[in-house]
């Protein structure tokens, strides 16, 4: 079950800050483009960009919360002697694209996967709302995918 904690936008933080920040994505957080699938009346294909920090420890997810802002979900575990773990999640447009834009510096891994959010963030904000994908941005989206593929590399 998918439980939304706290709700806030992204927002300012230090320097000092954006590196802690940084280094609590590189080592449990996920940068990627969700492809949604159609619903509705809306039958197409959405991409949608989003930060995630994964922890088992909701203090820490909070105090990062604090500095930049973004939801907190509580993943219930089905498997007996695992952990419920908590999400700290940044989405939309303009907020990922300022999320990354500050931490990016500070990102010791994960530096493609910004770089190809980011990229896909300024494409979609440049353009009217409800305008569909072009090729360049279905084509980082398939490239955030590669990047993110679990396993061994060839």
């Amino acid at each position: 079950m998918l439980k939304n904690i706290l709700k806030n936008l992204v927002k300012d933080f230090n320097e000092r800050e954006a590196e802690i920040v940084a280094w609590a994505v590189a080592s449990e957080g996920c940068i990627t483009l969700f492809n949604i699938q159609p619903y509705g009346k809306n039958k197409r294909t959405q991409i949608r960009p989003s930060v995630q920090i994964s922890n088992t420890e909701l203090i820490f997810l909070v105090k990062l919360r604090k500095m930049c802002g973004g939801s907190i979900y509580l993943h219930h575990r089905k498997f007996e002697g695992h952990k419920d773990v908590y999400q700290l999640v940044i989405t939309g447009k303009k907020s990922v694209l300022k999320f990354l834009e500050k931490i990016y510096p500070f990102l010791p891994i994960k530096r493609k996967q910004a770089k190809t959010v980011m990229a896909f963030c300024k494409s979609r904000l440049k353009r009217k709302k409800k305008v569909p994908y072009n090729k360049y941005e279905v084509s980082l989206a398939k490239k955030i995918r590669i990047l993110n593929k679990r396993g061994t590399k060839k």
